[in-house]
C-alpha cells in the first residue's frame, strides 16, 4: 500500500510502460521512500487466456519491457543511486544470464528461433562480453548441433 502523497510528489505510472508500469513505480518509491515487503500473499491474482497480461510472463517483450524499465531509472534517477554504473551493469547480467537460461530451454524443445531470439536479447541485455557466461557457450553449442544435435545428446545421455 502507498500512500497517495507518495505518488503526488512523484507522479502517475508510465503509460509507456504497460506491463511493467508497477515495477517502474516500485522502483522509484524506493528511491524516496522506505519500502519492505510482506512475506505472505494479501490478495488472490486470477489470469485467464483473455486477460491483458496472459502470454507475457517471459515472453521477448515482456523482457524487453522489464529491462527497458530498469534502464530508465538508471537514465532518469541516477543521482539518487549509489554505484549506479556498477548496479545497472549487475542488472544486466542478470537479465542476460535469465534469458540466456530462457534460450537453452528452449533449444531444448527444439525452439531454435527462439533460442536464437533469446541470444539477441542476452547481447542487448548485458554490457560485459556473453563470452565469459557458461550459458551463453552452452546456447550457442546448441545452436550450432541444431536439432540432429540435440537428439544425439538425449540419446547418449540416455546410454
Amino acid at each position: 500500500m502507498v500512500r497517495k502523497a507518495c505518488y503526488d510528489r512523484l507522479g502517475k505510472f508510465r503509460e509507456d510502460l504497460p506491463h511493467s508500469n508497477d515495477n517502474e513505480m516500485w522502483l522509484r518509491l524506493s528511491l524516496y521512500y522506505d519500502v519492505a515487503c510482506v512475506g505472505k500473499p494479501l490478495v488472490t491474482w486470477r489470469q485467464h487466456g483473455t486477460s491483458a497480461s496472459s502470454g507475457w510472463d517471459l515472453s521477448d517483450a515482456w523482457l524487453e519491457e522489464h529491462f527497458l524499465t530498469t534502464e530508465i531509472v538508471f537514465q532518469d534517477y541516477r543521482d539518487k543511486i549509489q554505484h549506479w554504473e556498477k548496479l545497472r551493469q549487475e542488472v544486466g547480467r542478470e537479465f542476460a544470464i535469465q534469458t540466456l537460461k530462457r534460450g537453452i530451454n528452449a533449444c531444448g524443445r527444439d525452439d531454435f528461433e527462439a533460442g536464437e531470439r533469446c541470444l539477441g536479447l542476452a547481447r542487448r541485455f548485458s554490457r560485459d562480453s556473453l563470452l565469459t557466461y557458461k550459458d551463453y557457450w552452452r546456447l550457442k553449442i546448441r545452436l550450432m548441433l541444431g536439432s540432429e544435435g540435440a537428439r544425439l545428446y538425449r540419446v547418449f545421455k540416455a546410454v
